[in-house]
Order: structure tokens, then sequence, then C-alpha cells
């Protein structure tokens, strides 16, 4: 959508990242000037708005997304390699490591020993991302209305925006399955529609809150904000 404002159009599944990566479009600091980098930092007439996740609903989607539905794709040793390698402890992996996968325990097991600078984006905590930004407008991924109604109102035009991604918590065909963080990715069955809550035991989600406690924190307050504005009706 952001970039549809930009005036970037997409062929039929052409990707937004490769056309972004491989285009000067303008929508990128890389595209800009530091004057102008500089500007939408912290110019007062910019939005500069960030959307926040729960990080457990986050870590979950990401882990069923890159280590379950998608383990055996072309390329997705690049994501994956080094949870996979420091599981197995060995560097060459073979395509029957894909195919057995591994647990989310132990996905969770090597991001604790892991520093979170050195993780890639779709698991490092949100809060190593957001960098030194003065942003003024922060969203929970669940209101996203509140975020159209904003956008809308600073461009001055419709925001069409599709809902995707949004949470897997907010799927009504949820299923719960004991145990399943300890279940290989070759053993869930139908694993889109495992619940949340069944990957997450006590041990491991207190443990997963200690690591990510800044996002925790940070997801709480929006949390607050947001049921603050839809009270408001935004």
């Amino acid at each position: 959508v952001v970039a549809a404002l930009g005036g970037v159009v997409l062929e039929p599944d052409e990707d937004i990242h490769v056309k972004l990566d491989t285009n000067v479009t303008g929508l990128q600091f890389a595209d800009l000037p530091e004057g102008n980098i500089r500007r939408a930092l912290s110019g007062p007439g910019w939005m500069r708005f960030v959307v926040i996740r729960d990080p457990f609903d986050r870590l979950v989607s990401a882990y069923v997304e890159k280590f379950v539905l998608h383990r055996n794709e072309p390329r997705i040793e690049e994501t994956v390699g080094p949870a996979y390698r420091a599981v197995f402890g060995r560097h060459d992996l073979t395509p029957e490591d894909f195919e057995r996968g591994i647990s989310f325990r132990e996905f969770v097991t090597f991001i604790l020993h892991e520093d979170p600078k050195a993780l890639d984006p779709h698991w490092q905590p949100q809060s190593e991302q957001l960098g030194n930004v003065a942003f003024t407008h922060v969203y929970d991924v669940k209101g996203l209305d509140c975020l159209v109604d904003d956008l809308r109102k600073h461009v001055g035009q419709e925001i069409p925006l599709p809902m995707m991604n949004v949470s897997r918590d907010m799927d009504a065909d949820q299923i719960s399955l004991a145990g399943a963080c300890d279940i290989l990715p070759c053993d869930l069955q139908d694993p889109g529609r495992i619940s949340v809550d069944s990957f997450l035991p006590d041990d491991l989600y207190t443990l997963i809150a200690q690591y990510f406690a800044m996002d925790v924190t940070l997801y709480r307050m929006v949390q607050r904000m947001n049921a603050a504005r839809t009270g408001l009706n935004c």
C-alpha cells in the first residue's frame, strides 16, 4: 500500500522486495540524499509510523511459516540455515534435514543462545529494528483501522489496506494441540490452524518473555493506546 501511494506499480506476481531493491523508486533511504533522509526522520510534516505485533504470535507465525509450511522451498536455507546448523551441530545440511525440520522448542533454544542483533529479521526482536526514529504514530497490528484513518487524513485520499498477516489468534478456526512445541514439522498436521497457545507451555512462555522483554513491554503499551483510541473511535 505504501509503495502504491509512492507511485510504484507491481506486475502480477512481482515481489515488492525485489522491485524496491532492484529499482530506484525513491521509496527507500538508499535512493535519497542525506538531507531528505534527515527531514523524513525528524521533520514535523512527516508521518513516521510503526506497527507492533504480539511477540508470541509473531514468533510462532515465523516458525510455522519458515520452518514448517515452507521448509522445503528453494533458498529457504538462506533464512533458516543458522538455526538448523545450531540444532544439528554441523554446517552441511541435507534435504532430509529440511524434511525432518526442527521443533518449535529447538527453534526457541537456538534463539535464546544468540545475540539478538545477529538474528534474522523475521524473529529478531522488534525493538532491535526500531532504530533512532522519532515515531509520530504507533499501532497494534490488530488495530489497523486506526492506521488507515490516520494515513487517510495525512495523505488526503482513500487508503485500501489489505489485512494480511494480522494475527494467528484472530483466526476463528483454530485447533488446540497439546505439546505442539515438541512435535517435528514433518509430523504436524494442519499447522496453519494450530493455536499460538499450543506452542507455548509455561516454561517456553517464560523464556520467550524474558528474551523479548522489550517487545512485550512495547506491545502492552501499544495495546493500551489502541484500546483507548478504539474507545474514542480513533
